[in-house]
């Protein structure tokens, strides 16, 4: 069950399985993180790998392949750099797990993760594996 409050009339409403906008607006979700240092401000970390879990739904298009995009800024740099691309599966499947790898160095980093196929689309939890530099 998936309820989400609208910005217009302040009213909670449940989200359903065939629907793709609200009131004639495409719904689109993203996420931003806040700016991520691990505690250890200053200090350069090396992030090997970033863990997330997904659940998607039954295609409620003919799209061919529905995706989520990944992009970050680091140092609290003006813009977002290239998107990578996360290849999502459609047939309801609730246990998905995406692993990106190699993400480079960063002293602090800002996440955002971007999806609008009109593909029912759910995120967990996300976990990052870093390595912190000596100083």
């Amino acid at each position: 069950l998936h309820i989400f409050g609208s910005w217009r009339d302040s009213n909670l409403y449940k989200m359903t399985d065939d629907a793709a906008d609200d009131n004639g607006v495409d719904i689109h979700f993203e996420k931003v993180t806040g700016h991520s240092d691990h505690g250890m401000q200053g200090q350069e970390k090396i992030s090997y790998e970033l863990n997330f879990r997904l659940k998607t739904g039954n295609v409620l298009s003919d799209q061919s392949q529905s995706k989520a995009l990944l992009d970050w800024r680091d140092e609290n740099e003006q813009g977002f750099g290239n998107a990578r691309e996360i290849p999502l599966k459609h047939q309801a499947n609730t246990n998905f797990t995406h692993v990106e790898y190699d993400l480079g160095s960063y002293e602090s980093r800002q996440w955002r993760i971007r999806h609008s196929d009109p593909v029912p689309f759910a995120m967990g939890r996300v976990t990052e594996r870093v390595e912190v530099l000596s100083a």
